[in-house]
């Protein structure tokens, strides 16, 4: 091998590599290009080879690449988080300096940000962008009609209304269940569902719905076609669980009658005819279709009521009011329709509470044609309640059991007060013919016991209650009536803090400790609700029931004992107290206002049973007791309810008296009306100068001051022949002295 030539200082003071090109060739032959890495290397260190060609020098940027992660929808969007990533890389050179190439997430909804990464090496500059749109959140949308809960009339016309918004990426699509400015769909009754889809243009999509009801129309009867409905009682009751123990189940009473062209449906012709109640709303949109949900009473039926019902459906068969019409039977006993044992709770359908829930009634005849309908109230209250004397810790000091309350904090719940009413009864009621009762009707030692067990207590299982009873739900021989033993208990019992007995409290404030209710208003009625001068209640519960020791009475029947209603009205008077200082009914031989003699059966004559002018029922005219026209609105304002039925039949609250309700034309009689009245109306005016003065004397008094029985419900106005036209106000009473000259008060 040549050996190397020297190395020879250069004219600017550096050392220049001289290779021969004859051992250039020898040693590419021998050793490849490795010696051109050590010739590199060397021309770098001294700068520039002082003879041959340069190397060449690094030319090119970087290579910067993005990598975006995330979901991605459309249009170029995201709908999640997103990833941006950068790989910046130079083959022939290192990287000298980055800038914005780190990792981001980009975690907040934006129409476009851009990320850039810029790198530098020997080869130059790079820069490269990205730019991410994010949208993860979807479009709303907004239903203005119909209005969530809402009730619309059947057939009404109603347009839809609604609109999507979306803030980002802007809406893509807004579809409703019908396009938006349509008709709803108020065709048939019941709760609809309305929904409105969006998808906006990243791809979000959002479904917003809500419900709304159809109240059915009422039917537009013929003349002196009219259908009445009512429930048996202002009131029913039912305990608001029945896990530990049982008052009373879920149950509620329905009557209709129907007249057809002037004609009382009877016995003869009632198979040509069918009735169904169904849901319906009342004026402040409140409708009650389910049961199932409010009341744990189909958890325990089979261990209460030894029937495993279906839920929804009630001990005797009917269902609970839906919108699903269920049918009334014909009873030829009291010549109505009916349903019994509605199983209603006092909860709507927006888990508000509503005690006077309103069912639709419609009457169909033979050929399956709706002729007539009607709407009434089935009330309900749970609002019984115990806890203001046997609520652990917080509880009456008398009514705590020995063995102390079952909490020991004060945990005012259901199952407290229940339990400690339980402790307390096994406590007062203790030796051999105890047990053995309470092991016969397989409670074991004990009533609190046997509930902690799983084993909730039907009360009526050994004290009898004639509201069940009449349903085949009897007590047990020898064992006091549940109205007596509770009556007879709590009659001296103190609130707590106070002195006065229970029954020294000779107002409804007392009842209204156990029975509803201060919210309820079970006495709400026309003669719960009159007043005397100085605004006082004229009638309590006492006047008609008298105090809790009358009530107690041991030969008191429950539920049958009850005052008529000839007690207080007779001979043209309106007595306000019914019952005399001895516990007995007062009685007066005048029968205009009577209730029927043995009446639901022998020894018994109820309001409730009975049936007046052309055998119409007095609580299909008169409504319900308790709740008798007018019924007043009280705080929680749904006994307007009440007055309804009365308010669409004759135009106005009160009693029905209009006699074109169910006669086709205007009768003329002077004394064939309910009660003995006369005609109403224009044609009375025009044809009574022949009545007897003293038939008159009856309702209208014998002087202007009038009776409290002829009093004008509506304003009205009448022509009176010679005399011009005279104008009644609404309770203005009627006398002879209002048209006739005659004395003054």
């Amino acid at each position: 091998m040549k050996k190397w030539d020297e190395l020879v200082p250069s004219k600017r003071g550096s050392a220049e590599l001289r290779i021969s090109s004859q051992m250039h060739i020898s040693i590419k032959k021998r050793y490849g290009m490795k010696i051109f890495l050590v010739a590199s290397a060397l021309c770098l260190g001294l700068g520039t080879c002082l003879s041959g060609q340069a190397l060449a020098a690094d030319s090119t940027p970087p290579v910067i690449k993005a990598t975006v992660t995330g979901t991605a929808g459309t249009n170029g969007w995201y709908t999640s988080n997103v990833g941006v990533t950068w790989a910046v890389s130079d083959g022939q050179s290192s990287i000298t300096n980055k800038t914005g190439c780190g990792n981001v997430t980009l975690t907040t909804d934006t129409s476009g940000v851009t990320y850039t990464c810029k790198a530098t090496s020997s080869g130059g500059t790079a820069s490269q962008s990205v730019t991410v749109k994010r949208d993860a959140t979807a479009p709303k949308a907004a239903i203005v009609i119909p209005a969530s809960g809402a009730t619309y009339n059947q057939n009404q016309v109603v347009k839809a209304s609604y609109s999507c918004t979306d803030p980002t990426a802007g809406v893509s699509t807004c579809t409703g269940t019908v396009a938006n400015g349509n008709n709803l769909d108020v065709s048939t009754p019941g709760s609809k569902s309305f929904s409105v889809s969006s998808t906006d243009k990243a791809g979000n999509t959002t479904n917003t719905a809500i419900s709304y009801i159809v109240a059915g129309a009422p039917v537009a009867s013929a003349n002196g076609t009219h259908l009445f409905a009512w429930n048996d009682l202002g009131m029913h009751c039912m305990d608001s669980d029945y896990s530990i123990f049982t008052l009373l189940p879920p149950f509620n009473d329905l009557n209709a009658q129907l007249v057809v062209n002037g004609k009382l449906v009877n016995s003869t012709n009632s198979t040509g005819y069918a009735l169904k109640y169904a849901s319906t709303p009342d004026p402040t949109g409140s409708v009650n279709s389910s049961s199932r949900s409010k009341t744990n009473f189909w958890d325990y039926d089979l261990l209460l009521f030894g029937a495993n019902l279906t839920p929804e459906f009630g001990l005797t068969g009917n269902p609970a009011p839906s919108y699903t019409p269920a049918p009334l039977v014909w009873n030829g006993n009291f010549n109505w329709f009916e349903a019994t044992g509605i199983p209603i709770t006092p909860i709507d359908d927006k888990l508000q509470a509503n005690y006077f829930s309103m069912i639709k009634v419609t009457a169909n005849d033979s050929s399956g044609k709706a002729i007539a309908s009607t709407s009434t109230v089935l009330p309900v209250s749970s609002e019984i309640n115990c806890n203001t004397c046997h609520a652990s810790v917080t509880g009456s000091s008398a009514a705590k059991p020995a063995a102390g309350w079952v909490n020991n904090v004060a945990t005012i719940s259901e199952k407290d007060w229940r339990l400690n009413i339980l402790r307390l009864h096994d406590q007062k009621n203790t030796g051999a013919a105890y047990t053995a009762l309470l092991t016969q009707k397989g409670f074991g030692k004990s009533l609190e016991s046997s509930a902690n067990s799983n084993k909730p207590i039907m009360c009526d299982t050994c004290h009898n209650s004639n509201a069940l009873a009449i349903w085949g739900i009897a007590g047990t021989a020898g064992v006091s009536e549940m109205t007596a033993a509770m009556h007879k208990r709590h009659a001296n019992a103190s609130l707590p803090g106070t002195t006065q007995t229970l029954d020294s409290v000779a107002t409804r404030d007392s009842c209204y400790n156990c029975h509803p209710g201060k919210k309820t208003q079970c006495l709400r009625g026309a003669m719960g609700n009159a007043v005397d001068s100085t605004g006082k209640h004229s009638m309590e519960c006492q006047s008609c029931h008298g105090s809790m020791a009358t009530v107690a009475n041991t030969a008191r029947e429950g539920w049958f004992d009850m005052p008529t209603c000839q007690s207080c009205h007779h001979d043209g008077k309106r007595e306000t107290i019914a019952i005399n200082t001895n516990g007995t009914f007062k009685t007066w031989t005048d029968t205009r206002f009577a209730s029927n003699a043995n009446t639901p059966s022998a020894g018994w004559n109820l309001f409730r049973f009975s049936s007046g002018h052309g055998k119409m029922q007095c609580e299909a005219c008169h409504n319900s007791t308790h709740a008798e026209y007018t019924s007043q609105p009280s705080a929680n304002g749904n006994q307007v309810n009440d007055n309804l039925q009365a308010i669409n039949t004759q135009g106005y609250a009160a009693a029905i008296r209009e006699c074109t309700v169910c006669h086709t034309t205007m009768p003329n009689s002077a004394d064939g009306g309910p009660h003995g009245m006369h005609n109403l109306g224009q044609s009375w005016i025009s044809s009574h100068q022949d009545a007897s003065k003293s038939s008159c004397n009856y309702c209208h008094g014998t002087t202007n001051a009038g009776s409290p029985l002829a009093v004008i419900k509506a304003k009205k106005s009448f022509n009176i022949g010679d005399l011009g036209t005279k104008a009644f106000a609404v309770n203005e009473r009627v006398t002879c002295w209002s048209c006739h000259n005659g004395p003054n008060p």
